[in-house]
C-alpha cells in the first residue's frame, strides 16, 4: 500500500503495478483549504460592517477580489524571481532598512501551507515591497486583504 499524490502520473502507476495506493490527505485538505479560503475571507467581510478603515475604501469587496489579490502576488513573486535587478533592488533595500536578508516565497499547490507561507512572508517583506513596487501595483486594498487571508489560514497553519 502507497500513499500517493492526485498526480495521474502517481495513480496510473499504481495501477500498472498493481499497487494499491491512497490518495495523501493533507494534499487533499490542502486543496480543499486553498479552493474554499477565498470565500471564507469575502464572508468574514461579508459579516462585518466595520472594518475600522476608511469608509470611502472598498468595504464590500466585489466577486473574487480576495482571487485577485492573490493572483497578483503571485504575479509580483514570478516578476521579482525572474528577475535579477529586481532581487538585487530587494537585498539593498533590506541591507538600508538593515533588515535581514529574506527571500519571497514561491507557493506550491502540492505544498501543504505553501499558500500560508508565500502570504506570510510577503505580509513580512510589506515595508520593503512598498519601496521596490509601483504603488499602483499593489494597493492598501490588496494589503488588507491579503491580512484577513492570512487570519483565516493561520489556525491551519501545521
Amino acid at each position: 500500500m502507497f500513499i500517493t499524490d492526485l498526480g495521474l502520473d502517481m495513480q496510473l502507476c499504481a495501477r500498472l503495478c498493481k499497487i494499491d495506493n491512497f490518495p495523501c490527505l493533507a494534499q487533499i485538505l490542502n486543496i480543499i483549504v486553498n479552493r474554499f479560503i477565498l470565500q471564507n475571507a469575502e464572508a468574514e467581510d461579508a459579516q462585518n460592517d466595520d472594518f475600522g478603515f476608511d469608509p470611502d475604501i472598498e468595504v464590500t469587496p466585489p466577486d473574487h477580489a480576495y482571487e485577485s489579490t492573490i493572483q497578483k502576488v503571485r504575479a509580483i513573486v514570478r516578476k521579482i524571481k525572474k528577475s535579477s535587478m529586481l532581487q538585487e533592488k530587494l537585498k539593498r533595500i533590506q541591507e538600508t532598512m538593515n533588515s535581514s536578508s529574506k527571500s519571497i516565497i514561491i507557493d506550491n499547490e502540492t505544498r501543504w501551507n505553501s499558500l500560508y507561507d508565500r502570504i506570510n512572508r510577503f505580509l513580512e517583506l510589506r515595508d520593503i515591497l512598498i519601496l521596490l513596487l509601483p504603488p499602483e501595483e499593489f494597493e492598501a486594498f490588496d494589503w488588507r486583504r491579503l491580512i484577513r487571508i492570512q487570519n483565516v489560514l493561520s489556525p491551519l497553519k501545521v
